[in-house]
């Protein structure tokens, strides 16, 4: 149950705040599980477009660049790091490469 709370925003918990708390959160299981997490949707990101993202808060674009920094922040040093992710990290790269890519052709 600790491992599901530490990969969880909490209520009432910024954006930041959760942010470093996973970036800083000392327990590798935890760590692990929000790598996971991450790959998950990277790879589901793929299916999102600008006709089904509903967010008012900000655009489709915003919302891929905010990803993208939020995953070289956090997840690259952890897949980097991480020697229980060693099996995923090509996938995870190749698939977040392709991801910037596509960032890159909205501009």
């Amino acid at each position: 149950m600790e491992i599901v709370k530490d990969a969880t925003r909490l209520d009432g918990e910024s954006r930041g705040e959760f942010i470093d708390r996973v970036k800083n959160n000392p327990r590798i299981k935890s760590k692990i599980a929000k790598c996971l997490d991450r790959y998950n949707n990277l790879i589901r990101s793929f299916s999102m477009n600008e006709g089904n993202y509903k967010n008012n808060k900000r655009t489709f674009k915003e919302y891929l660049q905010a990803y993208v920094n939020e995953t070289e922040e956090i997840y690259i040093p952890a897949f980097e790091n991480i020697k229980e992710l060693e099996p995923l990290k090509s996938k995870f790269h190749k698939a977040f490469s392709a991801l910037k890519k596509r960032l890159e052709g909205m501009r």
